[in-house]
């Protein structure tokens, strides 16, 4: 399954910063320093549709966050995920949507999990990644 988003350009909506798939026009002037995505895991998974969770690590001085991507090939027939409401997304179409989860603090193991629509399985991966980051003063 490919994915498409991140970053609003002068000629698209998004474009996704660290591969070559884009909604709207790529422009290589508009390009981003690369980013690093930890997949955490699938949690919504149907014959038409997945939902997957990623540690997303943008250069700093930026926060890492959490980001939730949704592609379905039968709208009628999944639904959408709760978190994917068009007013909150980053980016959702007929197909595809995104949403972005700050991460501020980070979260480390044990914390209980701030978010409810996330299961408690891709949490405790999320904060088993951020306690392998080096990010001081976060």
């Amino acid at each position: 399954m490919v994915f498409f988003l991140l970053a609003p350009t002068a000629s698209g909506p998004y474009t996704h910063t660290a591969g070559t798939a884009t909604c709207g026009s790529e422009r290589s002037d508009t390009a981003m320093p690369d980013i690093t995505e930890i997949h955490l895991g699938n949690y919504w998974h149907t014959n038409y549709s997945d939902e997957d969770w990623f540690l997303v690590i943008p250069p700093k001085p930026s926060a890492p966050f959490l980001e939730g991507r949704f592609q379905t090939d039968a709208p009628d027939r999944t639904g959408w995920p709760g978190w994917a409401d068009p007013e909150f997304c980053l980016f959702r179409n007929n197909e595809k949507a995104a949403r972005r989860f700050p991460l501020d603090p980070l979260p480390m193991p044990g914390d209980r999990n701030r978010f409810s629509c996330i299961s408690h399985a891709i949490w405790k991966r999320l904060t088993e990644e951020c306690a392998k980051l080096d990010r001081p003063g976060q």
